[in-house]
């Protein structure tokens, strides 16, 4: 009997292989590059450093990074250093989440939905009153949010910790 919950041996080419981990690699980097330099920014505007800005990112407050970020593009710089800083942050920004784009199509969006429908369908994981499309789309959803959060430093795959989310997500979705 097959072990449960292995990559099958004999991979399609939509499946994570050794590309497709690599792909999670600079996927990574990209956004990180997005989490800095909107973190910068909005430390630039409102003249803020690393502890006030994670106090005003806290559960008390109830701000994510991406709520003051669009707080901050409303602010109006008189400073022009500033306001030439905050420019060029915006096209890193612009320029990694591009790239993230490109690694997510090219690569990384067949992989995730061929991951996410074998999870389905293996462990019959159907949310009652959705259709399967319905649940694909809200896995794939919540595994494209935290798709930053795998870290490769804890030695563990990216095949397994996306596979390992998306069947906990799943699997709590169905108990609603």
């Amino acid at each position: 009997m097959a072990k449960r919950g292995r990559k099958p041996k004999n991979l399609d080419k939509n499946y994570f292989a050794e590309k497709q981990e690599l792909a999670v690699y600079d996927y990574i980097q990209f956004s990180k590059i997005v989490t800095n330099r909107t973190r910068e920014i909005i430390k630039t505007v409102f003249d803020w450093d690393d502890e006030q800005l994670d106090l005003m990112t806290d559960a008390e407050h109830s701000q994510t990074i991406y709520d003051l970020m669009h707080l901050a593009e409303e602010v109006v710089l008189e400073d022009k250093n500033k306001a030439f800083q905050i420019s060029e942050m915006k096209n890193e920004i612009e320029a990694a989440r591009l790239e993230m784009d490109k690694i997510y199509n090219a690569t990384l969006r067949a992989a995730f939905e061929k991951m996410i429908e074998s999870i389905i369908r293996r462990y019959h994981l159907y949310v009652p009153d959705e259709t399967f499309d319905e649940t694909f789309t809200d896995t794939l959803s919540f595994l494209i949010t935290k798709a930053d959060k795998y870290d490769p430093l804890k030695g563990t795959r990216a095949y397994s910790y996306y596979g390992n989310a998306s069947k906990n997500y799943t699997s709590r979705s169905e108990e609603r």
